[in-house]
C-alpha cells in the first residue's frame, strides 16, 4: 500500500516540473517577443522595412527615386495578380518594340501614354539594336513616367539579317515577361510605327477575360487586314477570324510558356503563328474596325507603294468613332457564333464570279465561291486584302 502511495507522489512530482518547465519556456517565449516587436520610426515606418509612403532621403540617393518606385511597383505586382492567370491591368505588359525609327517611336509612345488608364500596366520599351536616337527617345519617356521601362535586346545579333533579328526580338520581349518578370500574366504588343485608338485599351479589356475563358481562342489582335476606309464598318462589332493578324496584340503567358517558347522560330514568327501546328483549331478575337493605324511606310516588310496599298487605307477609330462600351459580346461564344454563322450563309444569295460583278445591295447577304487562284480578282473588285493568300475569316 505505501508503494503504491509513494509512486503516485512521484508521477505528481514528475507532472508538476514537466507543467513548470512548460511555463516557464512559454515565459521566455513571450519575453522574447515583446522585446523584438518592431516599433514604428519617425516617419511611420518599420525598421527594416521600406516605408509604405516615401523612401528616405539616404534612399533617394543612393538608388534614385525612380527605381524605388519602380521596386515597390513590381513588389507589387506579384501580390496584385490573380493566381490563375486571369487577367488584370497591373499583371499586363504593354510593350512597344523599337529599333531604327525614333520619330515613329515618339509618335507611337505619345499615342499610348494618352491612352486613359495606361498608368495601371506596366509600359515597357524594348530596344533592338543601338541606335542612339532611339535609346534617347525611350529613356525621355522613361524618366517622365513611373510606370514606363527601358529595356535593351540581349538576344540580339547583328549578324542576322532584319527577319532573323525581329523573331529574336519578340522572343526577348517574351522571355522578359513571362519568364523573367514575376506576375505578368498577358502581354499586348506594339511596334514602333503605330498610331493607338482612344479605346485601345477598351477593346482589350473587353476581350481578354474572354481569351482567358474559351480555349478555342489563340490570341487578340486590334486590326483587321480587310477593314478599309471604303467600307460601312460597326465601331463595337467584335469577330472570330482563323488568321492570325498580329499587329498590335494579346498573348498569354500560357500559351507561351507551354507551347511557343520551345520551338519559336527563328525567322518569319508571324506567318509561322499562321500554321495550323500552331493555331490548332484556335481563333482569334478581332475588331470590324481596327484600333491602330500603321504609319511606318518603310521598314522590313514595307516601302511607300506596299504602305499605301495595303496599311494605310485600313480605317480605324477615332475620337468621334471610338467607343466607351462594346456592350454584350457573348455571341463570340464560338458555337453560338458559328451557328449565327451557319444561319446567315443559309440564307445567303449564291454568287460567283462566273456571274459577273454587280453592284451587291446593303439589304441582302451573299455567298460567294470561288478557286483558290480566282481571289486576287475577287479581292480586287470587293477591295479586300489582295493576297494569292486569303485572309480566313468568319465574319457575321
Amino acid at each position: 500500500m505505501a508503494s503504491k502511495y509513494r509512486k503516485r507522489k512521484e508521477q505528481e512530482r514528475t507532472q508538476y516540473i514537466v507543467i513548470g518547465i512548460c511555463c516557464l519556456l512559454a515565459m521566455v517565449y513571450f519575453l522574447f517577443a515583446s522585446r523584438n516587436v518592431p516599433q514604428p520610426n519617425d516617419s511611420g515606418g518599420v525598421p527594416g522595412k521600406k516605408p509604405s509612403v516615401e523612401p528616405s532621403d539616404a534612399m533617394k540617393l543612393s538608388m534614385g527615386k525612380k527605381e524605388n518606385k519602380l521596386m515597390n511597383a513590381q513588389q507589387g505586382i506579384q501580390a496584385d495578380c490573380p493566381e490563375d492567370g486571369m487577367f488584370c491591368s497591373t499583371c499586363t505588359g504593354v510593350v512597344i518594340l523599337a529599333s531604327s525609327r525614333p520619330s515613329l517611336l515618339e509618335q507611337s509612345l505619345n499615342s499610348l501614354l494618352q491612352l486613359r488608364g495606361i498608368d495601371k500596366y506596366q509600359v515597357f520599351i524594348s530596344q533592338d539594336g543601338e541606335d542612339n536616337a532611339v535609346t534617347e527617345v525611350a529613356q525621355r519617356f522613361a524618366k517622365k513616367h513611373d510606370f514606363v521601362r527601358h529595356v535593351h535586346n540581349d538576344m540580339h545579333d547583328d549578324k542576322k539579317d532584319a527577319l532573323h533579328k525581329i523573331a529574336d526580338h519578340y522572343k526577348f520581349v517574351f522571355t522578359l515577361l513571362f519568364e523573367r518578370e514575376l506576375g505578368v500574366n498577358h502581354a499586348i504588343l506594339i511596334e514602333e510605327d503605330m498610331l493607338l485608338s482612344p479605346d485601345f485599351l477598351t477593346f482589350f479589356e473587353t476581350t481578354a477575360p474572354i481569351l482567358d475563358e474559351d480555349p478555342t481562342l489563340f490570341a487578340i489582335s486590334s486590326w483587321n487586314d480587310n477593314g478599309y476606309l471604303q467600307m460601312d464598318l460597326d465601331p463595337s462589332k467584335l469577330l472570330r477570324t482563323r488568321w492570325f493578324p498580329g499587329l498590335g496584340w494579346m498573348l498569354r503567358r500560357e500559351l507561351w510558356v507551354k507551347e511557343l517558347k520551345n520551338k519559336w522560330p527563328a525567322y518569319n514568327w508571324d506567318h509561322w503563328m499562321r500554321v495550323d501546328a500552331q493555331l490548332q483549331g484556335r481563333d482569334c478575337i478581332v475588331p470590324e474596325l481596327s484600333r491602330n493605324h500603321n504609319i511606318g511606310t518603310v521598314g522590313t516588310n514595307s516601302n511607300p507603294e506596299v504602305h499605301a496599298r495595303l496599311l494605310g487605307n485600313v480605317s480605324y477609330a477615332s475620337a468621334a468613332t471610338a467607343v466607351k462600351t462594346f456592350g454584350d459580346v457573348t455571341y463570340l461564344d464560338r458555337r453560338r457564333y458559328f451557328m449565327d454563322l451557319k444561319g446567315k450563309m443559309q440564307s445567303a444569295i449564291p454568287y460567283s464570279l462566273d456571274m459577273g460583278f454587280g453592284e451587291p445591295s446593303a439589304d441582302f447577304t451573299y455567298q460567294f465561291g470561288y478557286l483558290r487562284e480566282d481571289f486576287m480578282k475577287l479581292s480586287a473588285h470587293f477591295g479586300l486584302y489582295p493576297s494569292d493568300w486569303p485572309r480566313r475569316r468568319e465574319v457575321a
